[in-house]
């Protein structure tokens, strides 16, 4: 029977019509009573306290997980939110290359960037802006100097993480001189970029200079 185990324990109580369909009927003396007490005691204040911690502890697992889960969705919204800023940094400089930086939009850049060409060394947003105004003839030296000066951008790629690389073509009239000649500039441009996406520092290299009459 399925109770047998439990009157082996209490060979006090006495079974009564333990037979088809009939209620069992238990009589208990002394004994038997006081082991019913152990009996309880020890599943009240052993059993169920351990089963309750074992569950606890369990029940911790899923939070982990999620927190582990969580972790690796905040260091990808960091990467994608960098990404999408050294994307806006790329637009910003197709847009500065095909208007010859008119405007020059200095967000995009710290304040005290470095420019750095065979031929000048620059620091600071202002003196960046200035060199390409003046080139520009958009000071009133460069209007006596210069006109028709244009970039073509050829490529801007990533040449690492806080790195990009631009091609480009410079051309720019010396109008200052009498046979006015045209000067063509090959070369790249090298940034190094901050957390945020904004230029630190740009190196330009130039492959070669073809110089024309106008």
């Amino acid at each position: 029977y399925a109770y047998g185990s439990v009157f082996n324990l209490f060979p006090g109580c006495v079974q009564l019509n333990h037979c088809a369909g009939k209620p069992t009927i238990f009589n208990y003396n002394n004994e038997a009573k006081i082991k019913m007490k152990v009996l309880v005691s020890f599943i009240v204040y052993g059993v169920l306290p351990f089963l309750a911690t074992a569950f606890n502890s369990l029940s911790r697992v899923p939070s982990l997980t999620r927190m582990a889960v969580t972790g690796g969705d905040v260091e990808s919204t960091a990467i994608s939110a960098f990404e999408q800023k050294k994307a806006a940094l790329k637009s910003c400089l197709k847009r500065e290359y095909t208007t010859f930086f008119q405007p020059f939009e200095s967000k995009y850049y710290v304040n005290n960037v470095k420019f750095i060409d065979p031929l000048n060394e620059l620091e600071g947003t202002q003196s960046y802006q200035n060199n390409v105004d003046l080139l520009g003839g958009r000071t009133p030296l460069g209007s006596l100097i210069f006109k028709d000066a244009s970039i073509v951008l050829h490529s801007v790629e990533d040449t690492g993480t806080y790195s990009l690389r631009s091609r480009w073509t410079l051309r720019v009239c010396f109008k200052a001189l009498p046979w006015a000649p045209v000067a063509r500039f090959t070369g790249v441009s090298d940034y190094t970029i901050d957390e945020d996406a904004r230029v630190v520092e740009q190196r330009d290299y130039w492959d070669s200079i073809n110089l024309k009459d106008g």
